[in-house]
C-alpha cells in the first residue's frame, strides 16, 4: 500500500525533473557545462541564457531566479551556464566561444529561433552580458544585465542592441553610483533620446512600488535603454514583486519584444489625438498593425522611404481590430511609418526592414 501510495509523487517528481537537465557540451577542446530548462510543448522557441554571479554556479543562478513558471507559460528555452571556477571571462572569448555553442547547441536540440536569443545575468554574469553584447551582437536581439556592468564602460557593439538594467540602488558589491554612466553610454551608442521617460513609481498603478523605470527609445533599430532601479535594495537578484517587481517577468516582458531580422514592437507615444495600444509588427513580409484599444481618430498608414518616396499606403475603417500590409517588393533598408487622422499626423517611427 505504501509503495502505491508514492507512486503518483515519484512520478510527478519525474516529470519536473525531465524539463530541467544537466548537459555537458564541448567548446573547442574543453568540456563545459550547464542546467537546461525546456518545456514540453516548444515550437521555434526563444532562447534566454542566464549567467550566475562570481563564486556562485548555475544551479544557484536557477534557484535564484524562478525563470520555470514563465518559461512554462511563454514556451522558450532557459539555459544556465557554469563559468569556469565560477568565474567569467569579460574581456576575452573563452566564455564567448561557450555562448556561441550553447546557442549551436540549443538550435539542434530544440529548434530555438536563433533570432530570439537574449542573454542575461547577475553581478558578473552581468558584466558578461555586456561583453557578449560587444562581442556577438548578431548572435543575440537584447541583453538583460542585473547588479552588473563593465567597469571599463565601453559600447562597441556592431549594431543598437537593446538593453534593460536592473539594480539595486543600496548595491555595496558592484556601485550603483556606476550605473548613471553605463547607461549614458549604451543611450548614445543606440541613438536613443538624450531624455529619459520616467516611471516612478513602477508599476504606474503600484503606489507602494520600490522600483523606478527610466526609458530611453526608441533609437535606431527601434532599439530602447530601459533601467529599472529598486529602491533600498542591495546586491541580489530581486524577485519582490510585492514591493516592485519581479526581475524575471521584467526582462521577459522586455526581451520578448525584440528579434534580430525583423522589426520590433514600436511603443506608441500619445499626443492630442487618441491613439492606444498600437502595436506594428513585421513577420514574413507582412506588416501587421494592431489596434487592442480606441483608434477611431486613425484612417490612414503610410510607408515613406527616406528619400520621401511613398512606398505604401493603408487605409483603416472605425472598428478595424487590425490590418495587413503586404511588404513583399520593397527593400531593405529604413523607412519611416506615419499614422494619420485625416492631413493631421497622429504618430510617426523610424523602422528598419530587413531579412532572416
Amino acid at each position: 500500500m505504501k509503495a502505491v501510495k508514492y507512486l503518483p509523487i515519484f512520478l510527478l517528481l519525474l516529470s519536473i525533473s525531465a524539463f530541467s537537465q544537466q548537459t555537458n557540451i564541448k567548446v573547442g577542446s574543453a568540456t563545459r557545462n550547464m542546467i537546461v530548462y525546456a518545456p514540453s510543448g516548444l515550437s521555434n522557441p526563444a532562447l534566454i541564457i542566464q549567467m550566475h554571479g562570481m563564486n556562485q554556479d548555475a544551479a544557484y543562478q536557477k534557484n535564484a531566479s524562478k525563470w520555470e513558471t514563465i518559461a512554462d507559460q511563454h514556451k522558450f528555452v532557459v539555459v544556465f551556464p557554469n563559468g569556469n571556477n565560477k568565474s567569467w571571462d569579460i574581456s576575452g572569448d573563452n566564455d564567448i566561444n561557450f555562448l556561441k555553442t550553447i546557442i549551436d547547441s540549443m538550435y539542434s536540440k530544440y529548434k530555438i529561433d536563433r533570432n530570439r536569443v537574449y542573454v542575461s545575468g547577475f553581478s558578473m554574469g552581468g558584466m558578461m552580458s555586456y561583453h557578449a553584447a560587444n562581442k556577438m551582437a548578431d548572435k543575440i536581439a537584447a541583453i538583460a544585465p542585473c547588479s552588473g556592468y563593465l567597469f571599463n564602460n565601453t559600447a562597441t557593439s556592431s549594431r543598437p542592441m537593446p538593453i534593460i538594467h536592473i539594480h539595486g540602488d543600496a548595491d555595496d558589491v558592484v556601485g550603483y553610483s556606476g550605473v548613471a554612466g553605463v547607461m549614458e553610454t549604451w543611450r548614445k551608442h543606440n541613438e536613443c533620446p538624450a531624455t529619459a521617460q520616467i516611471t516612478n513609481p513602477y508599476p504606474a498603478n503600484k503606489a507602494n512600488s520600490l522600483t523606478s523605470k527610466k526609458y530611453w527609445g526608441p533609437g535606431k533599430d527601434n532599439c530602447a535603454v530601459v533601467l529599472l532601479t529598486n529602491k533600498g535594495k542591495g546586491h541580489w537578484y530581486s524577485l519582490d514583486a510585492a514591493a516592485g517587481t519581479n526581475s524575471s517577468e521584467e526582462i521577459w516582458a522586455f526581451c520578448k519584444e525584440y528579434s534580430l531580422g525583423k522589426t520590433n514592437s514600436i511603443p506608441v507615444q500619445e499626443n492630442n489625438l487618441k491613439v492606444t495600444d498600437v502595436r506594428f509588427l513585421v513577420e514574413k513580409s507582412i506588416l501587421r498593425v494592431e489596434f487592442p484599444g480606441a483608434h477611431s481618430n486613425v484612417n490612414t498608414l503610410n510607408i515613406f522611404d527616406l528619400k520621401g518616396n511613398l512606398v505604401r499606403n493603408l487605409t483603416f475603417g472605425g472598428g478595424d481590430g487590425f490590418k495587413n500590409v503586404d511588404l513583399s517588393g520593397i527593400a531593405v533598408g529604413e523607412y519611416l511609418l506615419k499614422l494619420q487622422s485625416g492631413s493631421s499626423r497622429v504618430y510617426t517611427s523610424q523602422i528598419m526592414l530587413s531579412r532572416p
